[in-house]
């Protein structure tokens, strides 16, 4: 199927955070691909707030379908918001199948995306999905449908002066502005924790105690408050940052000399913001696959799968091996920085 040059541009990027930042190297390689064809970019709302200064999105187009826009009524309102764009191509990171409704009711002539067990309702120009792939590099092989360079490249976070100062006001407010300190995700909606018990958390980050730097432990909801809490109670120390605006976060992790943390949002955030750490993920048959497909864009972010059996021994050697990685990003902040 031949495909005409697009004028306007439309992309389904909704979901996760670390759905939606993986997105980025794609996204700007199709506007450097078509720099004169407007680009809209469909988001979650925290996603929406997330990218709102990417200088390589015209316009952002915020969808909560759980929340503002989950009535019929709402949705023909979004639908007509969409036509308006005339987008002349729709792009599906995501293989939802409202998003595929969507893109066709905008009124696309091209809707391009992905295809599984040969199916992609709604789509005329797909390819396969490939589980065996980074999801951004799978993104950029949609593109090469057209003629997108599909080099992957990693991702950056613009922060403004607004969350620099924010980020500052939340640092005080916690008595760590001026400080060194290390950021700390226990939880996540993506991958929660109960794998990681709480003292094996604090066995880990008493390397950080020990060498005077603070921990900063970043949390979102009531979930993540009551882990972080619990983390700080077992340590004895530590302090809390909860339910900051996003951006906000964004600008705290950029602040922080290195990033503990669990394969989820924050761990997206930090490699967007250039943070140094661990991420870890949940030790169970297809943790290679996650890794190899979810792995934050940034290489000094290392991905470490701990024991699955609660056996001291191996959790001794775990845990060692990760208080030397430690060491050695606290060593380097000056570096860095």
């Amino acid at each position: 199927m031949r495909i005409d040059e697009p004028t306007s541009i439309l992309v389904f990027r909704n979901g996760s955070i670390g759905n939606t930042l993986v997105a980025l190297p794609a996204i700007r390689a199709l506007k450097d691909r078509f720099p004169n064809a407007a680009l809209a970019v469909v988001l979650d709302s925290l996603g929406a707030e997330l990218l709102q200064h990417v200088p390589f999105i015209d316009t952002i187009i915020s969808y909560d379908k759980r929340g503002v826009d989950k009535s019929l009524s709402t949705q023909f309102r979004f639908v007509r918001k969409l036509r308006r764009l005339h987008p002349t191509h729709a792009i599906l990171f995501k293989r939802f199948f409202r998003n595929g409704l969507l893109a066709f009711l905008s009124g696309a002539k091209y809707r391009i995306g992905f295809k599984t067990a040969g199916k992609a309702p709604f789509l005329n120009v797909t390819i396969s999905y490939d589980e065996s792939l980074h999801i951004a590099q799978l993104n950029l092989n949609l593109l090469a449908l057209l003629g997108v360079d599909t080099k992957l490249e990693s991702y950056s976070i613009p922060l403004s002066k607004e969350d620099q100062q924010e980020a500052v006001h939340a640092l005080q407010a916690a008595e760590l502005e001026g400080k060194r300190f290390v950021a700390v995700h226990y939880g996540g909606s993506t991958t929660k924790p109960d794998f990681f018990p709480v003292r094996r958390m604090s066995e880990l980050l008493r390397p950080v105690v020990k060498s005077r730097a603070e921990l900063a432990f970043v949390a979102a909801g009531f979930d993540e408050r009551v882990l972080a809490e619990s983390a700080i109670a077992e340590l004895g120390c530590g302090k809390l940052l909860c339910d900051l605006p996003v951006r906000a976060m964004a600008a705290v992790l950029s602040k922080a000399s290195c990033f503990i943390g669990f394969n989820s949002g924050p761990a997206h955030i930090a490699a967007g913001v250039r943070t140094p750490g661990i991420v870890i993920y949940r030790p169970d048959l297809n943790v290679e696959n996650e890794i190899r497909k979810w792995r934050p864009l940034f290489e000094k972010l290392t991905p470490v799968i701990p024991p699955a059996a609660d056996d001291d021994s191996a959790w001794r050697e775990f845990i060692n091996g990760l208080h030397a990685r430690i060491s050695t990003l606290l060593a380097d902040e000056p570096e860095r920085l």
